[in-house]
């Protein structure tokens, strides 16, 4: 099965990511939860992740 999901980040996360070089791959654990309260799109919350 495949989805797609919008991914975000805050703080130091959001900064080290923004760093990161298109088509880099991360290995990332996070929280997964509807972009909205009636919406069908999944938004993930990145807490931590590594370049892979």
């Amino acid at each position: 099965m495949q989805c797609e999901l919008t991914v975000a980040a805050q703080g130091e996360n959001a900064k080290k990511l923004a760093g990161l070089k298109p088509g880099s791959q991360v290995k990332a654990t996070g929280s997964i939860t509807r972009a909205g309260t009636n919406s069908r799109n999944l938004l993930m919350w990145i807490e931590q992740f590594s370049e892979e």
